[in-house]
């Protein structure tokens, strides 16, 4: 079973969703079962794009909590800007459309593809994607 760590961003109004376990797996959304339909149907996805499907059917197990926010604050349109300039000056591509608001880009740091939210509001979750690009913490 593969972990997925769910969280609410109360700053932020939005749910966020990371795993150790689903590499590049990086989703946002309003409600928790929003956020749980959209992590189920990128994971599949997101293993086979990084070649590490397992062989038998694939089951999430998500966590729940709350985000303890930083003082720091960003717009959603500014907060996306920042962090694609920032993934494109660390030499990552988009690739195509995702599910829902998400797009798949690929990172030629650790060879990963991974999800980007157009509709980012979360600064934890802009970390977040930062890390499974293989690049430093920036936000």
């Amino acid at each position: 079973m593969l972990e997925v760590r769910a969280e609410w961003d109360d700053e932020a109004g939005v749910w966020m969703a990371t795993s150790e376990d689903v590499p590049g797996l990086c989703v946002q959304a309003d409600t928790l079962d929003e956020l749980i339909a959209t992590a189920t149907a990128l994971a599949p996805e997101l293993l086979a794009d990084n070649r590490c499907a397992p062989a038998a059917a694939i089951q999430l197990r998500f966590l729940a909590g709350t985000y303890r926010h930083d003082p720091r604050r960003r717009l959603m349109a500014a907060l996306y800007a920042e962090l694609t300039a920032r993934l494109k000056a660390g030499g990552c591509r988009w690739v195509r459309a995702g599910q829902g608001s998400h797009e798949i880009w690929y990172s030629p740091v650790n060879g990963r593809t991974f999800t980007v939210p157009r509709s980012l509001a979360s600064v934890p979750l802009a970390n977040a994607i930062l890390k499974q690009a293989g690049l430093p913490k920036a936000f």
